[in-house]
């Protein structure tokens, strides 16, 4: 199968999100934070009412001064690591950009915290300097769709024709499988996550539309290059 536009997720597909998280939680028990004030506060700031994505560290640093009437400081250099990477994410944007196929990062959440993340896990540059397109969105039940649908119009795409996704959720993967009938997904699995069983992934991997499922990107190199 042959690839034209290659789009990534970014939280736990290029980047791993659960080890920020998990940096941040052991950072504020250290301080002295209880893990239930910690997991009450972040499921205020990650959310609102609303359904739209809002967790910055900021809104979250203000939820947790609310809750406690401490100042909490987050010292960003505990993020500013390569290893943050998912294994094989840069190959695979240089893939991307060294064949000039059309490259996007389509992330859901605040701008500001998406890109700071690209930042400080050493991805931007693609972003600054090799083209890849950042496309953010907080609506958190539509807004990939939405997203994808704008640069189906936009490629001449029909039905997502000629569309790699590479994302991590399978259930989001095969809503989106569902919606645009000619896309085709590369599923990177986190096998520490535990919102997803591995009954999802299975179903996943055996799905006609589904060119991979694997817990790097490594395996995805071949798929890209030989497109």
């Amino acid at each position: 199968m042959s690839y034209n536009i290659i789009i990534f997720d970014l939280d736990n597909t290029l980047i791993q999100t659960e080890d920020i998280k998990l940096a941040i939680f052991a950072h504020l028990k250290k301080i002295g934070l209880e893990d239930k004030v910690i997991k009450h506060c972040y499921g205020k700031a990650k959310e609102n009412e609303e359904g739209e994505n809002t967790f910055t560290l900021n809104h979250f640093a203000g939820e947790l001064q609310r809750e406690t009437g401490l100042a909490i400081d987050m010292p960003m250099e505990m993020f500013t690591h390569e290893h943050m990477q998912v294994a094989g994410a840069k190959a695979a944007l240089a893939a991307c950009t060294e064949s000039g196929k059309p490259t996007y990062i389509l992330t859901l959440g605040v701008p500001e915290w998406q890109k700071e993340k690209l930042g400080l896990v050493g991805l931007d540059a693609f972003v600054r300097d090799a083209g890849v397109q950042l496309l953010i969105t907080t609506d958190v039940r539509d807004g990939k769709a939405k997203q994808i649908e704008e640069l189906v119009k936009e490629h001449g795409c029909d039905e997502g024709d000629g569309m790699l996704l590479v994302n991590d959720k399978p259930d989001e993967t095969e809503r989106l499988l569902e919606i645009f009938p000619k896309l085709h997904a590369y599923v990177r699995r986190e096998k520490d996550d535990a919102r997803y069983s591995e009954a999802q992934f299975a179903k996943l991997s055996d799905h006609e539309r589904v060119a991979g499922v694997s817990e790097t990107l490594e395996a995805l190199l071949p798929i890209i290059l030989s497109s």
